[in-house]
């Protein structure tokens, strides 16, 4: 984390979550958000915002990394497409049931909200297909990452051998 006279200190990141809107017909990556611990009612707000504009490449600090030829993200990722409202499948997280961001969506973006059924991601197969391809392509790659256990009473397995104290993360290399 940068300090406010330039240098960097070393902090734990407990909790590292990605919002991401996908669009269920043309499977574009609408936008996508990612906090440093528990996202709130202005994280998805933000998400809802940042998928209408414009994007704008960022300049990359991690070495030999580069946005692929044609790169784009947002509503001009639909360009040529009949643009609709939104229909916005979320998980019961209170934040997707607070009264502003059910207000923007329905409003501001003519969408619709279904929550859905809670414990049931078959209902969400384009969502959930993408955050597990982000999961076991880059996430269970990361030092010190772990696979959860498959029960109760079984332990966490260690994805890879490297140790996270070891090799620490940059908060803005992982924004790459």
């Amino acid at each position: 984390v940068p300090t406010p006279d330039g240098d960097f200190v070393v902090r734990a990141i407990k909790q590292v979550t990605l919002l991401a809107a996908i669009c269920a017909v043309s499977r574009c990556l609408l936008g996508y958000v990612l906090t440093f611990g528990a996202y709130n009612q202005l994280d998805v707000l933000r998400l809802f915002h940042d998928m209408l504009l414009p994007w704008r490449p960022r300049e990359l600090i991690v070495p030999n990394m580069a946005y692929a030829h044609g790169s784009v993200l947002g509503a001009p990722a639909c360009a040529g497409r009949a643009l609709r409202g939104m229909l916005a499948a979320g998980d019961n997280a209170f934040a997707h049931h607070a009264d502003a961001t059910k207000d923007n969506l329905t409003r501001h973006q003519r969408g619709v909200v279904n929550y859905g059924p809670a414990h049931v991601p078959e209902i969400r197969p384009v969502i959930e297909a993408f955050f597990r391809r982000i999961e076991q392509g880059a996430l269970r790659d990361i030092a010190g990452e772990f696979c959860p256990a498959t029960s109760a009473d079984a332990p966490r397995t260690a994805s890879t051998p490297l140790r996270g104290d070891d090799y620490p993360l940059h908060w803005e290399g992982m924004l790459d």
